[in-house]
């Protein structure tokens, strides 16, 4: 220590220290350190470090010189995520009314109204007359004030009283008796689903005061006076919150043993379509590290899902699905060399590329299929080379609701596809197709089920035979 305390009041001090890395050639980085700044800390910050770091001084004087190194540690999910926590939207069902038919026996209702198809506008005026009656409803046996006129060729009685004015018009509403009532205004456009949250401590105890963060679907607002009953039927909630885009709920403790749940009602208040999955999360309120998230989303019949829209276009979001007979045209070419000349046509004029292989993977996951397809066959390259596309596993994606995106895992399809646009993730550039209205599958187990599916299965292996010995789309 006294040398180095000699050496470091040295007054000459002039250093130069150069670093460089063994992983970039071209890196190179100095720090000069003279007398005017040796009392100021210097520092590089190097973000890329791999292989080796070297360091060389040169010149007199002495220095400090500390190397910090900083990385991030990936943790599992069990261990930040504290909670278990689930959610389901499902449409409201209104309680059915309490309100009964009149008990007449079977054979007394055809008598009295005719055939069931007959009867549906009779019992609706009924039951409106029913209403409207101040004096008690007769006994279920009492006689009735109708005189009946009967047709000797039918068992249909048509009543001639004003106890069913039909003979004056009141039943002549403009419609026929099957013609459900049209519906008109804002009711049109009411939308009403129960959202259910339910959440449980992972512990040996309760959990610290918490807050679960409900998102909305676009359009949505929540029930206020649903919130305020679940406020004073559930003794852990303490209180809530709105805000345009979800509810906050807060909690006293989320229980370890059993789960505790809020229900609430959410109402549509504008019309969105293209509507996607909402994110639920809760955490701990004094360490929101602690948090787990969940995204739920329409089932996959919901009328949010009915209607895909771009600008102020929409169509059925069955429109954007695979279709059910792709290869219509091809089969109804005419002869085999016909046939294959419009195959080639789709091939090159209507799809980037054409596949061959296997769906390893088939989940759902917020209302979208995700579906992973190992290609060992390329007939087309699209935008990724041959090489590339039977590298690993590609990913397909398609909205739930489309059964002609099902695909079942272990077969095997052929796929005429289209290019899509490359994404980042994770330092790691990724191509996602979509199956849409634009692409074409085939399942080969298909043509062990039918002459017509074993027909096509050959004239589409002539593609890997005589297309590719043609010169495919270069000819």
């Amino acid at each position: 220590l006294t040398e180095f305390a000699l050496k470091s009041r040295e007054p000459n001090v002039d250093l130069t220290c150069n670093v460089t890395l063994s992983s970039q050639r071209n890196f190179q980085r100095s720090l000069r350190l003279k007398r005017d700044n040796a009392a100021i800390l210097q520092q590089l910050d190097i973000r890329d470090v791999k292989g080796k770091m070297f360091v060389k001084a040169s010149g007199t004087g002495s220095g400090l010189l500390s190397v910090k190194l900083k990385y991030n540690v990936l943790v599992p999910p069990e261990l930040l995520c504290k909670f278990n926590i689930t959610v389901r939207a499902d449409i409201h069902k209104p309680r059915e009314s309490s309100s009964k038919a009149i008990g007449f026996p079977p054979d007394l209702m055809y008598d009295l109204f005719g055939p069931s198809r007959r009867r549906r506008s009779v019992s609706s005026w009924f039951r409106g007359w029913r209403r409207k009656q101040t004096t008690p409803t007769p006994l279920r046996h009492d006689p009735l004030p109708v005189n009946f006129l009967r047709d000797s060729r039918t068992r249909d009685y048509s009543p001639a009283s004003p106890f069913f004015p039909e003979e004056s018009g009141a039943f002549d509403n403009g419609r026929s008796d099957t013609e459900a009532p049209s519906v008109e205004g804002p009711a049109q456009s009411m939308l009403t689903y129960d959202v259910e949250v339910c959440s449980r401590y992972i512990g040996g105890e309760d959990s610290n005061m918490a807050v679960i963060e409900v998102g909305l679907f676009s359009g949505f607002e929540p029930v206020e006076k649903d919130l305020e009953k679940a406020t004073s039927d559930n003794n852990l909630l303490a209180k809530y919150e709105m805000t345009e885009k979800n509810v906050i709920l807060y909690f006293d403790k989320i229980p370890w043993e059993s789960p505790t749940c809020v229900k609430f009602r959410i109402e549509r208040q504008h019309v969105v379509y293209n509507v996607q999955s909402a994110v639920v999360k809760v955490y701990d309120y004094y360490n929101p590290m602690h948090s787990c998230t969940q995204f739920y989303g329409p089932g996959s019949t919901s009328p949010l899902l009915k209607l895909v829209c771009e600008g102020n276009q929409c169509e059925c979001a069955a429109a954007q699905c695979p279709r059910k007979e792709p290869f219509q045209e091809v089969e109804r070419a005419g002869t085999a060399t016909r046939k294959r000349a419009k195959l080639r046509e789709l091939v090159c004029q209507q799809h980037d590329f054409v596949w061959i292989g296997t769906v390893s993977s088939n989940e759902v996951i917020n209302g979208y299929r995700h579906i992973t397809f190992r290609v060992d066959t390329v007939i087309k390259e699209g935008l990724e080379p041959s090489a590339s596309a039977m590298t690993g596993t590609k990913l397909f994606v398609a909205r739930e609701l489309c059964s002609t995106a099902d695909l079942i895992w272990g077969a095997r399809y052929f796929v005429f596809g289209r290019d899509s646009e490359p994404f980042e993730k994770d330092g790691e550039t990724i191509m996602k197709y979509t199956l849409d209205k634009d692409v074409r599958v085939f399942n080969t187990d298909e043509s062990l089920t039918s002459k017509r599916a074993e027909n096509l299965h050959s004239i589409l292996l002539w593609l890997t035979s005589g297309f590719a010995r043609q010169g495919g789309c270069r000819t």
